[in-house]
């Protein structure tokens, strides 16, 4: 999909035109999105998502973005020289002003360290805005690298994913009033990428 002149892909239902402030994920900030008292849920959707497809990882972060009103569209750019770029999501209709998109699907004993904050800063545009996405987590030299960074890189963890997840019922259900890994939702995002 590179080289799109109009930004297309994942559209959101109801667009919303208050966008714009930056992304802030910290349970301190945002004491709704806390990890709930059954760390389960959380644990069954990392293991979902590391256990399917990478691509699946990708459209997960393109849909939470735009449940989130990042944007008004999202796409996929992953896969053998995707230039350090999974996915863009366009906070206009015309892709002038764009969010990239790293994913990485690792296991929680696989860090994401500095080299690979620095590939992706690199891949950002002059003043760009990254999103890195992990189903691990960051070790300290990354979160410096990101937070001293001259582009704007905002880290989020497995943990802060699923609470976002959840929080934003995307890879869930609510049924009865409990909340549960949606395997069709995940296994729907997985057929769209094959």
């Amino acid at each position: 999909m590179a080289g799109q002149s109009l930004c297309a892909g994942w559209m959101r239902p109801s667009l919303r035109f208050a966008m714009g402030a930056a992304l802030m994920v910290s349970a301190f900030l945002h004491p709704e999105l806390s990890l709930s008292e059954d760390k389960s849920l959380h644990d069954a959707l990392l293991d979902k998502i590391i256990e399917s497809d990478p691509a699946v990882l990708e459209e997960l972060s393109i849909k939470l973005m735009l449940a989130m009103d990042y944007g008004t569209s999202g796409y996929r750019t992953g896969g053998t020289g995707d230039g350090g770029i999974d996915a863009v999501i366009c906070k206009d209709f015309l892709g002038l002003d764009t969010i990239k998109i790293q994913t990485k699907r690792y296991r929680a004993d696989n860090t994401v360290g500095v080299a690979a904050i620095r590939e992706f800063s690199g891949a950002l545009n002059v003043g760009g805005t990254g999103v890195f996405i992990t189903t691990s987590s960051f070790s300290s030299g990354a979160k410096e690298t990101a937070k001293n960074s001259d582009k704007k890189i905002i880290l989020i963890n497995g943990e802060e994913l699923t609470r976002l997840m959840i929080a934003y019922e995307i890879g869930v259900k609510n049924s009865q009033g409990t909340k549960n890994p949606n395997q069709s939702c995940l296994q729907t995002l997985l057929d769209k990428t094959k």
